[in-house]
């Protein structure tokens, strides 16, 4: 008599696991028990940027070494300058600036002063589609042109640090409008460093690019 007893026990404690491993095996639906297994994409957002920049200058250091021509008269300018960049992950922000800055020279200044700019930025947005801060630093080379009513020319350059901050405004998915400050610092002649403030606005186009939109029913 014990044998069919324990038996019967045995069959009493084992029929819930097997119940259960069934329920399990059934949980997902077959579409997504079939896929579950698959490693996902990974999604790196990327939008392109680009656009134009115009400011006012203001050179508060020297343009080049003092001379009779007076170069470090004209501190005053304007600026221009092309941008283009990428935006990753929606903030971060890397790009290429090609620009330059003319100076005005009073009538003391028989200098004429400008400056060609190529340079990278790295950069931040708090708030890519709305209204949110922007902080940015790069590394360029900038070269200072100076000639004079005789007709001499000279050039001063080298490398330029540079630091951004600005007040972005997302105006829809593709135009980005950014008062903006900027300052950059190098060398323009042995033993004279010229440090320019750029009072400006950046007028940004573009949108994301990556990952690609699906189409509805894909």
């Amino acid at each position: 008599m014990r044998a069919p007893v324990l038996a019967v026990l045995a069959a009493a404690m084992l029929a819930p696991h097997v119940s259960l491993a069934q329920s399990d095996a059934h949980e997902l639906p077959p579409e997504e028990a079939k896929h579950d297994d698959k490693p996902r994409e990974l999604q790196l957002p990327v939008s392109v940027l680009g656009g134009l920049r115009v400011g006012g200058a203001l050179n508060a250091g020297k343009n080049a070494p003092d001379s009779g021509s007076n170069p470090n008269g004209a501190i005053g300018g304007i600026d221009l300058a092309l941008e283009g960049g990428a935006l990753l992950f929606h903030h971060l922000y890397a790009g290429l600036i090609l620009g330059g800055t003319f100076f005005i020279s009073p009538s003391g200044t028989t200098s004429n002063v400008s400056s060609f700019l190529v340079a990278t930025e790295i950069g931040y947005l708090t708030s890519p589609q709305g209204v949110g801060g922007y902080f940015g630093l790069g590394v360029g080379y900038r070269a200072m042109l100076v000639s004079d009513a005789l007709g001499n020319a000279n050039k001063f350059d080298g490398v330029e640090g540079l630091a951004t901050v600005g007040l972005h405004l997302g105006l829809g998915p593709l135009v980005h409008v950014m008062p903006r400050v900027d300052f950059g610092v190098g060398p323009s002649g042995p033993g004279n460093a010229h440090a320019i403030f750029v009072f400006g606005a950046s007028i940004w186009l573009g949108g994301e690019v990556w990952p690609p939109k699906r189409r509805h029913g894909h």
